[in-house]
């Protein structure tokens, strides 16, 4: 449910106590409200392969800088409804393991992170936020140096997702930033399981047939392997800024490409959608507002 839903109420709450003259009648407690609302854990994971090399994508990274900035009002805008010091939201930003020497170990990783039970303020928010938001422009400065492919979300998934994941209560979002082709260079597709990447042979020959495409992927078990002893309770994942290549060429590729990672995550019992770049800001809000927020 939305919070909204809820703090609209606390102001008649505060009326009906100030009213109640008996003490043995049941008070109404504004905390209990804030107690029934589920805490959110968000977790924004970047893709800093060569989607974002300024030759071939010039404008990719600053849409992805504009994805969190967004992500980061809206998160701040739900902890003004909190009055900050009631909320124990979190919210993360990481990127997965890949082969860019100039991202491995970046300083900045421990700054790119939030965490409402900090004790934070509207002061403190702004002030983190301000952090944040340096510290994914200089990542994305760093890994622009020397973009290469294939950054690797599912491993990242299966190795370090139980890292950030939140238990109880929680509700946790997961924001993937990624063109949607899991795809490594030659030297590194030898050594991965067969399952754990997109077969380029195989997706090749999806692309000539739109027409029973998908009779031919599930013929030939082209989907990538259900991830298996980690805990996805109570986790939803959105992929955004799909990029589908050669369009003129392959103009169902989105499709391709979505049913690979909804296939994927059904396996998991994870709800996940999948959806291209947004036109405008106005439009990348309404779906972040909407994906982000408490369900009844």
């Amino acid at each position: 449910m939305k919070v909204t839903k809820y703090l609209l109420l606390i102001p008649i709450f505060s009326i009906i106590g100030c009213l109640i003259d008996d003490p043995e009648k049941e008070q109404v407690d504004s905390v209990n409200i804030f107690d029934s609302i589920p805490p959110m854990n968000v977790i924004v994971l970047l893709d800093l392969s060569n989607r974002i090399d300024t030759l071939k994508h010039p404008d990719q990274a600053r849409r992805d800088q504009t994805v969190i900035k967004s992500v980061l009002d809206i998160f701040g805008e739900r902890q003004k409804q909190f009055g900050y010091l009631a909320s124990k939201d979190k919210l993360s930003i990481v990127f997965a393991d890949q082969a860019n020497p100039a991202i491995k170990g970046f300083e900045f990783s421990d700054k790119l992170s939030l965490d409402m039970e900090d004790r934070m303020t509207h002061p403190k928010y702004k002030k983190k936020k301000k952090i944040i938001l340096q510290s994914c422009s200089l990542l994305y400065q760093q890994a622009i140096k020397q973009a290469d492919s294939g950054a690797d979300i599912y491993t990242w998934l299966k190795d370090q997702f139980s890292n950030y994941h939140r238990d109880g209560k929680y509700e946790n979002k997961v924001i993937v930033l990624t063109d949607g082709y899991l795809a490594f260079d030659k030297d590194i597709s030898i050594r991965r399981p067969k399952g754990t990447q997109i077969n380029w042979s195989n997706f090749e020959t999806l692309r000539r047939h739109p027409a029973n495409w998908e009779e031919y992927y599930n013929r030939k078990k082209m989907g990538f392997l259900p991830i298996k002893g980690i805990n996805f309770d109570k986790t939803e994942v959105m992929l955004m800024e799909i990029e589908p290549r050669e369009t003129n060429k392959n103009p169902h590729e989105f499709d391709l490409l979505k049913h690979f990672w909804i296939d994927w995550m059904d396996k998991m019992s994870i709800e996940g959608k999948v959806v291209k770049t947004f036109s405008d800001v106005n439009q990348l809000n309404y779906g972040l507002k909407k994906f982000l927020s408490n369900h009844e």
